[in-house]
C-alpha cells in the first residue's frame, strides 16, 4: 500500500464523520429549535460542504495542475476555499455544541429540582393526610 492510498481512506473518513455529524445536527433539530441547533447545523453543513469540496479537488487534482486558470485568483479558491469551509464549519459547530449542552445542564438541573420540589409536595400531602386521618371525630 501505498501512501497515495491511506490519504484517500483518510478524506473518505473525513467525508464520512461529516455525514455524521449533519445527520446527527438534523436529529437535534427535529426538536426544539434554537440558536444553538441551528449554529449546529449550519456549521455541520459547512464542514460538510468543505469536506466535499476537498474531496473533489483531490480527486480532481489532475485537472488542476493541467488546467490554465485565468489568472492567479481562481486557483487560490481552489486551495483556500476548503480551508475557509474547513476553518468556520468547525467553529460554528462548536459554539452551537456548546449552547446546547449549556442548555441540557441547565433542563437537567431544573428537572432535579421540580423532583425535590414534587417530593416535598407529596410527603407534606400524606403527612396532612395522615394528621387529619388520625383526629378523632365528635
Amino acid at each position: 500500500m501505498d501512501e497515495e492510498f491511506y490519504w484517500y481512506l483518510f478524506y473518505g473518513a473525513l467525508y464520512l464523520t461529516s455525514i455524521c455529524l449533519f445527520i446527527g445536527s438534523l436529529r437535534t433539530l427535529k426538536g426544539r429549535t434554537s440558536w444553538a441547533t441551528t449554529l449546529m447545523l449550519i456549521g455541520s453543513g459547512l464542514i460538510l460542504g468543505g469536506s466535499s469540496l476537498l474531496f473533489l479537488i483531490i480527486i480532481t487534482s489532475e485537472f488542476f495542475y493541467t488546467a490554465s486558470f485565468n489568472g492567479i485568483g481562481s486557483g487560490i479558491f481552489a486551495a483556500v476555499s476548503p480551508l475557509l469551509f474547513g476553518l468556520l464549519g468547525p467553529l460554528l459547530f462548536i459554539i452551537g455544541f456548546f449552547g446546547f449542552c449549556a442548555r441540557w445542564g441547565a433542563t437537567g438541573k431544573r428537572q432535579a429540582e421540580l423532583l425535590e420540589i414534587t417530593a416535598a409536595l407529596t410527603a407534606a400531602r400524606d403527612a396532612q393526610n395522615r394528621s387529619t386521618s388520625s383526629e378523632p371525630t365528635s
